[in-house]
């Protein structure tokens, strides 16, 4: 049997392409962000410079001060919060719950970790972006999966609850924990694999469609929350919902 899955493949492509270019846009305002945060600094630095008699006719000194005002000029680049928002729409997120869970149970499981799973039937649906959502929570099992590679309790939760007017998704572990939890979303992480912008994209993409990610403290191991803004339908009635084991 020949079956035409030119559609749905076209329609993966095209998520990725759009996850790609809201990323790279992130990524973008990350690095321009540092950029600026030196150029100021080199600009305060200069400030100081220019006191000094020998500096203050200088073609070279003040050549340099045009110099750094032009780059920060060329870093000015503002990342909007609502980056992305137009691909926002409403959600089943039991349905993105159940995606991940497809496709991460396997590695979760032959790295011998134990995986619950607490997802209620009856969660309303969200306003996210799908694609860049299950993006999101890959990133935070694969965080977890490896802080978890050297411990003895391997133990990875996903739960899922609506407090107040927010739906809260949470991901948990028992791995070694957070030593410095005041810097985890900043970009350019010291010692973070690839380019340390991991979590600094998950939150930024979160944000995007008017949620939020941020860590929860408490031993053992790491929890991340991320708060959803639930839809509730004109007529008073939620959107469908979805049942988990």
């Amino acid at each position: 049997m020949l079956v035409d899955s030119s559609e749905d493949l076209r329609d993966k492509e095209e998520s990725s392409l759009q996850y790609l270019l809201v990323a790279s846009r992130l990524a973008v305002g990350a690095v321009s962000h540092e950029i600026r945060n030196v150029c100021g600094a080199i600009a305060v630095v200069c400030e100081n410079l220019s006191r000094r008699p020998e500096l203050a006719e200088n073609e070279d000194f003040h050549a340099l001060r045009d110099l750094v005002e032009g780059l920060g000029k060329v870093a000015a680049f503002e990342l909007r919060q609502s980056a992305g928002s137009e691909e926002s729409t409403t959600i089943d997120l039991g349905e993105v719950l159940d995606e991940l869970r497809i496709v991460t149970l396997p590695s979760l499981q032959e790295s011998g970790v134990l995986v619950r799973w607490h997802v209620p039937e009856d969660l309303p649906r969200v306003w996210a972006d799908r694609h860049n959502l299950l993006q999101v929570l890959l990133n935070l099992t694969k965080n977890s999966l490896r802080a978890m590679e050297d411990r003895d309790v391997k133990e990875f939760r996903v739960s899922a609850c609506v407090e107040g007017e927010r739906v809260v998704v949470r991901v948990r572990d028992t791995g070694r924990g957070i030593s410095n939890p005041e810097r985890l979303f900043q970009p350019f992480q010291e010692g973070a694999e690839a380019t340390g912008l991991g979590l600094y994209l998950s939150r930024a993409l979160v944000r995007t469609f008017k949620g939020d990610l941020r860590y929860e403290p408490g031993p053992p191991g790491c929890c991340f929350a991320l708060d959803l803004m639930p839809c509730v339908e004109q007529d008073g009635e939620e959107g469908g919902s979805n049942t988990h084991g």
